[in-house]
C-alpha cells in the first residue's frame, strides 16, 4: 500500500469516526437544551479524530482542511481540563 493511499484511508477512518463521536453528543446537547451530561471520555475521543484528521490534512498539504483541523483541536482541547474543575462537576467520565 502506497503513501498516498494510506493518507486516504486515515482520512476516511478520521471523518468516520470524529462524526461518530460528535453527532450522539451534539444531538443530546440540542435535545435536551443543555450540556450536562456530556461524556468527557467522548471529548477526549473527539480530540484525538481530529488529531488523526490534522495528520491527514498535513499529509496531503490540504491548508484550509490543516487549519480548519488545528482550530477545531485547538478548541475542543481547550475545553478539557474544565471539567475536571468544581465549575463543571456535570461532565461524566
Amino acid at each position: 500500500m502506497d503513501v498516498a493511499m494510506i493518507a486516504t484511508v486515515t482520512g476516511v477512518v478520521g471523518a468516520i469516526c470524529t462524526l461518530s463521536i460528535a453527532f450522539p453528543q451534539a444531538y443530546k446537547v440540542w435535545r435536551d437544551r443543555s450540556s450536562v451530561g456530556v461524556s468527557i471520555v467522548t471529548w477526549y475521543l473527539f480530540c484525538v479524530y481530529s488529531f488523526i484528521w490534522l495528520g491527514y490534512s498535513a499529509r496531503v498539504s490540504n491548508h484550509l482542511a490543516f487549519w480548519t483541523n488545528f482550530c477545531t483541536l485547538r478548541q475542543a482541547s481547550s475545553s478539557l481540563p474544565a471539567c475536571g474543575s468544581s465549575a463543571l462537576d456535570n461532565c461524566h467520565r
